[in-house]
């Protein structure tokens, strides 16, 4: 009994089976949650990558009483800070920029994979590598003798301002 348990054997109720394709999944996990609106409906049930090796299938079972929003995509995402994941059944227009794939077969859910924190990590890597070299780049170019040229090219535009004035 202990083992079904861990396992997340439920014994609730009757299940329907969904399944979902994604480009890549992140780190979820056969076992992970599955939830709708903040709600726990079902569990990730198995994980394989398609023959073609383009796509990833995700198969969940969730509780036969859900009903599913219109135009339904699985998102997946951490769900904390600890490496625990999940899926969650959402509206398409939740995440309309989102290139979801399509799936070749009918009732196939699509389904996007978002970033975890070491993916986050990395890209702000490269943004401060790249604010450091537009950085020392700005410091080429606008040097203290620049500014004096700059100071002067004022000065030398505000005196012939005054001489057309003049004239």
């Amino acid at each position: 009994l202990g083992t079904l348990w861990l396992q997340g054997a439920d014994w609730r109720g009757d299940r329907q089976e969904l399944e979902a394709v994604f480009f890549q999944v992140g780190q979820i996990t056969p076992g992970n949650g599955v939830k709708m609106r903040g709600v726990q409906v079902g569990r990730v049930s198995e994980i394989i990558v398609e023959p073609s090796g383009e796509l990833v299938r995700v198969r969940l079972e969730i509780e036969d009483a859900v009903t599913l929003p219109a135009d339904p995509v699985v998102l997946l995402s951490p769900e904390s800070l600890f490496g625990d994941w999940q899926a969650e059944i959402i509206p398409r227009e939740s995440f309309p920029y989102v290139v979801y794939p399509i799936p070749a077969d009918p009732g196939t859910l699509p389904g996007h994979a978002l970033p975890d924190i070491s993916q986050l990590t990395a890209a702000a890597q490269r943004i401060s590598d790249n604010l450091g070299v537009l950085t020392d780049r700005f410091g080429i170019a606008f040097s203290e003798e620049t500014a004096r040229d700059v100071a002067s090219l004022i000065s030398n535009v505000e005196n012939v301002t005054t001489r057309l004035s003049d004239l």
